[in-house]
């Protein structure tokens, strides 16, 4: 959860806000969930209630 928002974050001093977040439904290499960030400029920023949400549903 808080290597979404660290990402997101840095994205925002970029000026691009949260298009979308989801987790991959593959493990990572150790074994972790991997998620990809879809940032754009002109979107809002970062929902840290849906991305808490997100982590604790897991990959679909």
């Amino acid at each position: 959860e808080m290597a979404v928002l660290h990402a997101a974050a840095a994205a925002a001093e970029l000026g691009l806000g949260v298009e979308a977040v989801c987790a991959s439904p593959l493990p990572g290499p150790s074994g972790n969930v991997e998620y990809f960030c879809w940032f754009r400029r002109g979107s809002a920023p970062i929902d840290s209630t849906a991305v808490a949400h997100m982590v604790a549903t897991g990959p679909q």
